[in-house]
């Protein structure tokens, strides 16, 4: 179900429909109903995964609080996390030539064309900075299943973000929702925008970009360097159009998303144009891992902060 295609586009306008005439009690496993079918539409398996994936999460949650281990807890949610990322994700270019040179025929990646693993990183991003909140006192954890499986499924990010935090998302979805036009100009008006992004300018460009690349080696310099101007572009419009579009659809449901982009091109310095692209990225490693190990090693003096810059980009 392609976010940019009409099908999607009416999927989503009856589902605002409906979800403004339920009863506030309903809402959430509507959301979560309309969530997974869209899931299901790319792969029952992700869905079955994304449905264990969250109970895992959501029970360690409670026992971080629960747990007189609650600092081993959350080590076990952290491992879990990234484990389950490496085998899905990286598999084919870490597990596998290493599993080769043992000369074993077996193929972790065959995982991931199991479960289709569409958005997981996303996801796991989101899981680790939920146990984050807890293990740091900044949110408690969620004791009811269906918001924080509402929290990793809800559809217009789920494909590409941005990269929700579950204190911003979570209250939001347990206050009463009212019918706001504001929220409908909003909405429509990132809707808009979002598709002439996606479709008028990176769409028109992705033929040429395309084209040249499956023949690099007979482009002349000058298409070159349009090639290298272009490519930014590309990338800029294709992926800040989806976010806009995917704001656009949660802000009809009363659901505010974190931003994304905010003309990045227009920084005045690369620490500028960093805190302007893919901002929920860009400030989830700032948040989790600069500022964490920074504090960690404080002792250090400057080398904690070479050393804090250094895992971040590494990671």
């Amino acid at each position: 179900m392609e976010i940019t295609s009409l099908y999607f586009a009416f999927y989503s306008g009856i589902a605002v429909i409906i979800y403004y005439f339920l009863n506030q009690r309903f809402r959430n496993p509507f959301l979560v109903l309309i969530s997974s079918v869209f899931i299901i539409s790319y792969s029952f398996n992700l869905f079955v995964y994304i449905t264990i994936y969250s109970v895992v999460n959501y029970y360690i949650g409670l026992r971080m609080v629960s747990s007189k281990n609650n600092s081993i807890v959350y080590k076990i949610g952290i491992v879990f996390n990234l484990l389950q990322l490496l085998l899905l994700r990286y598999a084919s270019f870490t597990i596998d030539p290493l599993l080769s040179l043992l000369n074993s025929e077996v193929q972790v990646s065959v995982l991931s064309k199991l479960i289709i693993p569409i958005g997981i990183s996303y996801f796991t991003l989101q899981g680790i900075g939920y146990l984050v909140n807890i293990k740091m006192a900044w949110e408690t954890p969620e004791k009811n299943f269906m918001n924080l499986f509402l929290y990793f499924i809800f559809y217009p990010k789920f494909l590409s973000g941005p990269i929700e935090r579950s204190n911003h998302f979570l209250p939001q979805i347990k206050k009463e929702k009212i019918f706001s036009e504001g929220n409908v100009v909003i909405g429509f008006r990132l809707l808009l925008f979002g598709l002439f992004k996606k479709i008028v300018i990176a769409n028109k460009l992705s033929p040429y970009l395309q084209k040249a690349y499956e023949d690099i080696d007979k482009v002349d310099g000058w298409s070159l360097w349009i090639l290298l101007l272009l490519q930014p572009l590309y990338l800029y419009f294709d992926f800040s159009g989806y976010t806009d579009i995917a704001r656009g659809f949660a802000r009809l449901f009363g659901i505010k998303l974190l931003p994304n982009f905010n003309k990045p091109f227009l920084a005045n310095s690369v620490t500028n144009f960093w805190k302007r692209f893919h901002i929920s990225l860009a400030a989830w490693f700032n948040d989790y891992v600069f500022k964490r190990t920074m504090f960690k090693y404080r002792k250090w003096g400057n080398g904690a902060v070479l050393y804090a810059l250094l895992l971040t980009w590494v990671l």
